[in-house]
């Protein structure tokens, strides 16, 4: 047993020691990154202070969900691609409430569908790589959840939408939260094409929302028809857990 323990403290040392490295290169990336937003842009300099915090809280989250990485004693390509897609997105969440979205043209659209092409590649490479763990998995599902939740931020705020559109980017936690409450809903979702679909859906109507040739109406239209796709698959996927929950207490039923 204490044979198993030491060799379990070696891995995540080298674990650590991998991912702190990682972490440190994405804060100097994201420094880089929002300064050079700021001088271009001619942005005030908080804009720069919220990325940085945003990316910091991103990488505490890290840390502590780090042991869910083990057997793997490195952080991994899989996990830098989606570290540098929460680079991207705290660099997005620096400008609320900073600045007008659409003060600034093309550079949030162009900003959001580089986050948005990088996605999937991190899935591809951990099961090209074979390093493949709950916590890439968890890492790749939160950034997806902040990404839609600062989109919505940002379409709200540029007056695309009302205040219903925050629904699209609190859906990821309010369905967390109600896993948390109910033990019924707790059960692993299978694999699902229709999940990934929306999502992407979803991101691209809110983006859609953020470019200048569709402000107005369309961009609104737009905002409602991602909430709507969303909020179908969110309710199918809690459907699915009420009734495969009681599915199984009646197989139990049936047995006894």
């Amino acid at each position: 047993m204490s044979l198993m323990n030491s060799s379990r403290g070696a891995s995540f040392r080298q674990l650590k020691a991998s991912a702190a490295f990682a972490l440190v290169l994405g804060l100097c990336c994201a420094a880089l990154a929002a300064a050079l937003l700021v001088e271009l842009q001619g942005l005030s300099h908080p804009v720069l202070w919220q990325s940085l915090a945003v990316y910091l809280a991103v990488a505490a989250a890290v840390r502590l969900g780090l042991p869910a990485h083990l057997p793997q004693t490195a952080f991994g390509p899989a996990n830098a691609v989606t570290l540098l897609r929460a680079v991207v997105v705290s660099l997005l969440a620096g400008l609320v409430g900073q600045t007008a979205p659409s003060a600034l043209g093309w550079s949030i659209p162009l900003l959001a569908l580089a986050v948005l092409a990088l996605d999937g590649l991190d899935g591809f490479l951990a099961r090209r790589r074979k390093c493949a763990s709950p916590f890439g998995a968890r890492f790749d599902q939160e950034v997806d959840g902040l990404f839609v939740l600062v989109l919505a931020l940002l379409v709200w705020l540029d007056g695309q939408a009302g205040v219903w559109v925050l629904v699209s980017g609190l859906w990821h936690y309010a369905f967390h939260l109600a896993r948390l409450a109910r033990s019924a809903l707790r059960r692993p979702l299978p694999p699902s094409w229709r999940r990934k679909t929306v999502f992407v859906l979803q991101v691209l109507l809110l983006i859609a929302a953020l470019s200048p040739p569709l402000a107005g109406w369309p961009g609104t239209a737009a905002a409602g028809a991602g909430l709507l796709l969303l909020t179908l698959s969110f309710s199918a996927d809690m459907l699915w857990l009420l009734r495969s929950r009681r599915q199984a207490k009646r197989l139990l039923g049936d047995l006894r």
